[in-house]
């Protein structure tokens, strides 16, 4: 005596049983033939499908400088990969393998990993130029160009070339010449500020196609006041 399931219930059941001891249903181990059709093309399809998902495989080209190089793509699963070339570039196709193909990368094509990791940190940085904020303003935020331009050459060069050669003016015609290198010092200083300022102030115009002409003539001004400071120095020493 056989042990079969039952058709109705799925339970266990005497294939010589005419009713099943569970639910009832007579005969319980034989199938009509709808039924026994209905079974037999699942299980057909289900095979299929398994054959389907199992004869494919996924290929890309070998040759890490061809354009479509790492692309995917799904073919019919053969034992030798040699039928294969890439349409591109007729070069062999290879099984697509992630970790090896970035190893593959890191070998032939290092730049790419480069600027794949400068654009991720690009990202992250802010823009080369920021605006100050209010009173935050100090001596190495000057020297390094982030105070922007017109207060740059207006307030510490003009103005406080003005202060600064007042100053220096009096107490070398009190003193004597020596204290006229204090408008040399400070001239200077406040060039390289300002000189600075006009370099992200030109960046910034040219990212944003507009004109750098206010940039160029800070500059030449700025040059322009150095000179004038070490023409008082002179005269100073001189006289």
């Amino acid at each position: 005596m056989a042990i079969s399931n039952c058709k109705e219930c799925d339970g266990k059941v005497s294939t010589l049983a005419k009713t099943c001891p569970h639910c009832g249903a007579p005969k319980p181990t034989h199938l009509n033939k709808k039924q026994s059709s209905v079974k037999a093309s699942g299980l057909q399809l289900k095979k299929k499908r398994d054959i389907n998902i199992s004869s494919t495989m996924t290929i890309c080209c070998s040759n890490v400088h061809c354009s479509v190089w790492a692309d995917a793509v799904d073919v019919p699963k053969k034992p030798s990969l040699k039928n294969y070339k890439c349409p591109r570039c007729n070069s062999q196709m290879i099984e697509h393998n992630e970790e090896k193909i970035e190893e593959m990368a890191r070998k032939a094509r290092p730049w790419e990993i480069d600027q794949r990791l400068e654009k991720e940190q690009t990202e992250t940085i802010p823009e080369k130029y920021t605006q100050p904020k209010p009173g935050d303003t100090n001596y190495s935020q000057f020297l390094d160009g982030d105070v922007d331009l017109a207060t740059a050459y207006w307030g510490y060069m003009f103005l406080g070339s003005i202060v600064v050669g007042f100053v220096a003016g009096f107490l070398t015609g009190m003193f004597g010449a020596f204290f006229s290198l204090a408008l040399v010092f400070y001239s200077g200083w406040a060039a390289a500020g300002v000189w600075a300022s006009a370099e992200k102030y030109k960046v910034k115009k040219i990212e944003q196609k507009q004109s750098v002409v206010w940039g160029v003539l800070a500059q030449i001004f700025s040059v322009i006041n150095v000179l004038g400071a070490l023409s008082f120095v002179l005269q100073a020493f001189g006289g």
